[in-house]
């Protein structure tokens, strides 16, 4: 969202993924460690995520929002936490590295050395450090720093969103580690990604583990007509 925030500034359309056609009801969920009470869902078709409050300016919010099927369809639900990143309305450029010219042509012995660094807002993203000695020779080395949903996360390669290929399972589950479906991951560039189930007291982690990309309800008689849980996806 850009910062200072304007009221009822819209941050996008809400949309779910599932085995029936809905219509699905869209609401805010208070959650420990979110901002849920600076959101809002709004519009025609109630699907559109608004921040509500005027002035904020924090780098980054949370909220947490409920898709609820139709009551013909069994009413089940499922919940996401979101992250919205703040980007000031004029953001400051990205400082270009300029390395120091090192000599053409060196005679043994020399020895030279110089550096450089590429941030984006304010976060070290690339340090190169070049070192002449009787040769030259070019040192990169990236730090990674997990940035969600900010506007530099592409430079980085960083995770920006989970698909889970199923979201429903026959109860009570006839044996342990059924599998529920296929996690996958949204990431600006191709890499492996390692899933962990992230330990939160509103939803249903324990009964639930992962092998490699498949999500299983851990126990067999798992009879809960409707379990959450908390995903984190972390790239290699």
């Amino acid at each position: 969202y850009s910062m200072p925030s304007t009221a009822h500034q819209v941050i996008g359309s809400l949309s779910t993924t599932s085995d029936t056609v809905g219509p699905f009801t869209y609401t805010i969920v208070a959650a420990s460690g979110t901002n849920g009470d600076v959101f809002e869902i709004a519009g025609a078709s109630g699907n559109t995520l608004q921040i509500a409050t005027a002035g904020l300016s924090s780098a980054s919010l949370s909220v947490r929002v409920r898709s609820t099927d139709a009551a013909a369809n069994g009413g089940k639900y499922f919940e996401k936490t979101f992250t919205i990143a703040g980007v000031n309305s004029t953001p400051t450029p990205t400082p270009t590295p300029t390395p120091t010219p090192t000599p053409s042509a060196p005679n043994p012995g020399d020895s030279c050395s110089t550096s450089c660094t590429l941030q984006c807002n304010g976060t070290t993203l690339l340090q190169c450090a070049y070192t002449l000695q009787n040769q030259l020779y070019l040192q990169l080395q990236w730090k990674m720093v997990a940035l969600s949903f900010d506007p530099c996360s592409t430079a980085q390669g960083g995770p920006t969103n989970i698909s889970l290929s199923a979201t429903s399972f026959s109860a009570p589950t006839a044996s342990a580690n059924t599998v529920v479906g296929q996690l996958s991951t949204t990431a600006s560039v191709t890499s492996s990604f390692t899933y962990t189930i992230v330990s939160d007291a509103s939803t249903n982690g324990d009964a639930f583990n992962i092998s490699g990309n498949s999500l299983r309800i851990a126990n067999a008689g798992e009879s809960r007509t409707t379990l959450t849980v908390r995903i984190r996806s972390t790239n290699a």
